[in-house]
């Protein structure tokens, strides 16, 4: 999920903060404090993701702004640890904020699912990906991963494998993975994932 955390203070001038409520200092805190979530509410057998990717406030070096806004996401593999993040999420915020003497709301957007892997299907892949590009150059993932993926709703309709295709190039130590700015896909991986795509879909294994 996507959540919005608005956190509203008081408007001062910034030689005379006993005049207002800082709401940059207690976004501060919020966002330390969010992180103490996954580390201790959530069991250490269990796994979650609260990150705060975006903070916006303030005009000017000299003003304490009367309102801030944090923009995150949680993230989880268990439907209770995900209750329990956005639960938690929104008591930390709001009293948090309650001890700057400020105020926070908290609004949520619904993510994606947990993709559910369907075991025959999940058979049928490696099958064919083994026949297609030899069994050394497919392996199963050792651990989830907490990228979200709307492929997750095809997963509730039907019997479904979701896969990944590498784009490393071979002994590459140093490749940008997502999101950092110097990331390049590896126009190599299109022959590999359209070979195994082909094949997949004139299977007619039952």
């Amino acid at each position: 999920d996507l959540f919005n955390v608005t956190i509203t203070g008081k408007q001062a001038h910034g030689a005379y903060p006993h005049l207002g409520h800082d709401p940059i200092v207690a976004s501060a805190h919020v966002v330390t404090a969010l992180q103490a979530i996954c580390s201790r509410a959530v069991s250490p057998l269990e796994s979650g993701v609260v990150t705060v990717g975006a903070i916006h406030g303030g005009t000017a070096s000299n003003i304490i702004p009367e309102v801030v806004h944090l923009q995150g996401t949680i993230r989880a593999l268990d439907s209770d640890v995900h209750e329990l993040l956005r639960r938690r999420v929104v008591e930390v915020a709001e009293r948090t904020s309650e001890a700057h003497e400020c105020r926070a709301s908290v609004a949520f957007e619904g993510g994606y699912p947990v993709v559910e892997n369907d075991p025959a299907t999940v058979e049928r892949f490696f099958g064919v990906a083994s026949g297609s590009i030899g069994a050394e150059h497919v392996q199963t993932l050792e651990q989830p991963t907490m990228g979200g993926e709307d492929f997750a709703f095809y997963t509730q309709h039907v019997p479904s494998c979701f896969f990944v295709v590498g784009l490393f190039p071979q002994h590459a130590e140093s490749t940008p993975t997502l999101h950092e700015p110097t990331f390049n896909f590896n126009d190599d991986a299109f022959a590999t994932s359209l070979r195994v795509m082909c094949e997949l879909a004139l299977d007619r294994t039952p």
